[in-house]
């Protein structure tokens, strides 16, 4: 697994950084014109949009996740974490609002939530082979626990034995 630390590294980063891409833009928004952000111009009036979402419908989950991203991309971790857990409140069997928390944590280097945040959406969603990889290369790259980075994707395989992602990651 030492071979090549680098290379593989940014190899999983992008797979990271894929699987984040897909997460995000495969799921539901809410109904703000604004919730798919195409540049910085348009996060402040989604908030603002998802603000007043909220304000007439406090259960809309996917407002605060919505919420959560924008204010992710503004730098604002802190408050992308507490719409994230609003999100979750509401509708706790949506996996995806896991990993974006994750997301969120991870970009802050709160590395133990990230690593919890992941689990629970792979619990959530035992299909998702992105939540393994994701969590496997927390521990391995973040917190030098190769052990349990081979028990996590070791339990992804369980699911997907032919998975290609997952053999290359325990392989090496």
């Amino acid at each position: 697994m030492k071979k090549y630390p680098f290379i593989i590294g940014i190899l999983i980063s992008l797979l990271l950084v894929a699987g984040v891409y897909t997460t995000i833009n495969s799921k539901p928004f809410a109904l703000s014109k604004y919730s798919q952000h195409k540049d910085f111009k348009t996060i402040e009036p989604a908030i603002k949009d998802n603000l007043q979402i909220i304000k007439e419908n406090p259960e809309n989950d996917s407002a605060y996740y919505s919420l959560g991203q924008s204010f992710f991309s503004l730098g604002g971790f802190d408050d992308a974490i507490k719409a994230f857990n609003e999100a979750i409140k509401i509708a706790p069997d949506k996996d995806y609002y896991y990993a974006f928390l994750a997301k969120v944590y991870a970009a802050k280097k709160d590395y133990p939530q990230a690593r919890e945040a992941y689990a629970k959406a792979s619990e959530i969603n035992p299909d998702k082979l992105d939540h393994y990889l994701k969590l496997a290369w927390l521990y391995y790259f973040r917190s030098n626990e190769e052990g349990k980075s081979y028990d996590v994707l070791k339990k992804g395989l369980e699911k997907a034995p032919n998975d290609k992602d997952l053999l290359f990651e325990i392989t090496r």
